[in-house]
């Protein structure tokens, strides 16, 4: 099951404002107006009582009064990057960038406007003009925290996570209580996979910033990423409890649970993100494995379906319902789903591995075959494929290659009790009753209440004629629940 990896993002925004220093946003707004009013051509009072605008969230009223400031004056530069800040909030990412553009005209050396221009830059994913302004915004002010910061994001964006690391730790060096740096410090070992470092930045994060259900949320991830899902389970739950609609919080907390059996919550968990997000495709995929997992392939069978009607080209879905056909002995069935993976990806072993299977309980051999052996050109070291290739020659009677597909798969996996039955049952239909009977024996070590090989070794003693032999071992696969060997005693051993 896939861990879903969120890098949650925060673009700075710094907004310059020039005679504005009360906090009351409604009286800012009344006095600048009463400044208008004495003097129309005021144009620090227009762009003022923008500021005052899009701090209260009044973005269009802002950009009217940063458009008239600018009338007024044209070659405004503070007007031009306020306003671009305005439309930045309203996602008019290039009208944005054509304001920060003529503030730089105006002011070559304005610091804001370049930083702000990146930020813009980077929402409609231009990252190299976003780390061109970050960059050049570093050059004229080299203690610029969050320049520093959203560089970062911008290289984490690009998957460059030792740049993004550097410039997190200059973040921090520039302001140590900067929580968010932590926590996308810590993303970033997350992608390099050191975990022990992820979870220092988490835990730093959270004890800068106690509520920061993000840091929690990620800091779970990492616990999981080591298979520490106690841990994992506590740090999403407490995202959860600080942000009550967490999506991947509840999707993840159920991963956790699954792994460590607790199907019944990981079904709550996976169904709580579903309510929360209906089209969450990866929600249902698990939740329908956790159905498998505890036989319930009818309702594993309905979640694979919803997750296939919003997906049509997830293969891993077609491979997860073919399995749970495969389980339901709907063998026609999954081999429709394992098909239609192999088309979408030819090169998943696993895929070609389970339809010979299901093929092979259709008796339909060749064609079992044909599927193991592609398994094993796809993955050579694929024990499997060569045991279940060989039972396949087996029941073609081609005792032979049965015997060397067997040996194969003993040499790649020594304890592979299946195997040694297998080759046993072979070198038995050969006529090679005591290396079958070794066979066997094998088979027994390796696994003490497999009642197939009991059954099978009393065959053999059977044929080789010790009679004693025989019936003692079909007593233990009995004890073991063998039909066939109950009925192997019933009637050769009275």
């Amino acid at each position: 099951m896939k861990i879903i990896y969120i890098i949650v993002i925060a673009l700075s925004v710094s907004l310059q404002s020039f005679g504005q220093a009360s906090d009351s946003y409604t009286k800012a707004i009344e006095d600048n107006t009463k400044a208008i009013e004495l003097n129309p051509n005021d144009t620090d009072a227009y762009n003022n009582r923008g500021v005052a605008y899009y701090f209260s969230g009044n973005y269009i009223k802002a950009i009217d009064d940063y458009t008239k400031a600018i009338g007024l004056k044209p070659n405004y530069a503070e007007a031009y990057n306020n306003r671009g800040i305005a439309y930045n909030s309203s996602d008019g990412y290039t009208k944005a960038i054509d304001d920060f553009t003529k503030a730089i005209e105006l002011k070559t050396d304005y610091v804001r406007a370049y930083y702000n221009r990146g930020i813009a830059y980077a929402h409609l994913n231009n990252y190299t003009k976003a780390i061109n302004d970050f960059t050049k915004t570093i050059e004229l002010e080299t203690d610029f925290a969050d320049a520093y910061y959203n560089r970062g994001l911008v290289y984490t964006y690009l998957k460059n996570y030792t740049k993004a690391i550097d410039d997190y730790t200059k973040t921090i060096t520039l302001s140590p209580d900067y929580a968010e740096a932590y926590n996308s410090r810590g993303n970033a070992y997350n992608n390099l996979r050191n975990y022990a470092k992820a979870i220092g930045d988490f835990t730093k994060a959270i004890e800068l910033k106690t509520d920061y259900a993000d840091a929690y949320y990620n800091r779970g991830l990492a616990y999981a990423y080591l298979s520490n899902y106690i841990k994992a389970i506590d740090d999403f739950t407490k995202a959860i409890e600080l942000k009550i609609d967490y999506v991947d919080a509840y999707y993840n907390r159920g991963f956790a649970y699954a792994h460590l059996n607790n199907y019944t919550k990981a079904i709550n968990d996976y169904t709580k993100a579903i309510t929360l997000k209906p089209d969450y495709t990866d929600a249902y995929n698990n939740r329908g494995n956790a159905y498998s997992d505890i036989s319930n392939y009818t309702k594993a069978i309905d979640d694979y379906t919803k997750a296939i009607t919003l997906n049509p080209y997830y293969v891993q879905v077609y491979y997860n319902r073919g399995l749970a056909y495969d389980n339901s002995g709907n063998y026609t069935k999954a081999i429709d789903d394992y098909t239609k993976a192999i088309t979408l990806n030819p090169n998943y072993a696993e895929t070609r591995y389970n339809r010979g299977l299901a093929y092979a309980h259709l008796n339909n051999y060749t064609k079992a075959i044909d599927d193991f052996t592609k398994a094993i050109e796809l993955k050579t070291d694929y024990a499997d494929a060569y045991c279940y290739r060989g039972l396949a020659y087996y029941y073609l009677s081609n005792y032979t290659k049965a015997i060397e597909d067997n040996t194969k798969a003993i040499t790649l996996k020594p304890d592979y009790a299946k195997a040694y039955n297998n080759r046993g049952l072979a070198f038995s239909h050969s006529g090679n009753y005591v290396k079958a009977t070794d066979d066997f024996t094998k088979a027994i070590e390796l696994k003490p209440d497999y009642d197939e090989p009991y059954n099978n070794r009393g065959i053999a003693y059977y044929d080789l004629g010790n009679h004693i032999k025989a019936c003692k071992d079909w007593e233990k696969a009995i004890e073991l629940k063998s039909e066939e060997a109950a009925a192997n005693l019933n009637k050769y051993c009275k």
